[in-house]
């Protein structure tokens, strides 16, 4: 019997709406990061709306897929750490920036595999 996964998104912030990950946006992404032993991965199959008009898949989707994933880490390594969201705020974090730069065009036949690391720590408490 297999034991379903549940994605950290859907398991920490089941009504996100936001496009790229989150689990109440019926019309989003809806990407789906899972916790491995090494990190969190997540794999995106893209559709035919996300053509760059040339075959690939479009660098605005390329880069909301980082930003979701690489917050989904985030999450993760805060849930991990016992760090709740800041007096206000839903999360316990916000992307302060996003520099992509692209290495070769991603095709847009082919499944995207995401993995992030969380390679250091600070609660700015």
């Amino acid at each position: 019997m297999t034991v379903p996964r549940v994605s950290i998104q859907q398991r920490l912030v089941p009504e996100l709406t936001c496009f790229g990950c989150g689990p109440a946006n019926a019309r989003g992404l809806r990407l789906a990061s899972f916790p491995t032993d090494d990190g969190v991965t997540a794999g995106f199959t893209p559709w035919p709306e996300h053509d760059n008009g040339l075959g690939y898949l479009n660098g605005g989707v390329i880069s909301t897929l980082l930003d979701c994933h690489s917050a989904a880490a985030v999450l993760h390594e805060a849930d991990l750490r016992g760090w709740g969201p800041l007096p206000g705020a839903a999360l316990p974090y916000v992307t302060a920036g996003l520099d992509v730069r692209f290495l070769r065009p991603a095709p847009l036949a082919e499944p995207v595999t995401l993995r992030a690391v969380v390679t250091g720590a600070t609660s700015r408490r």
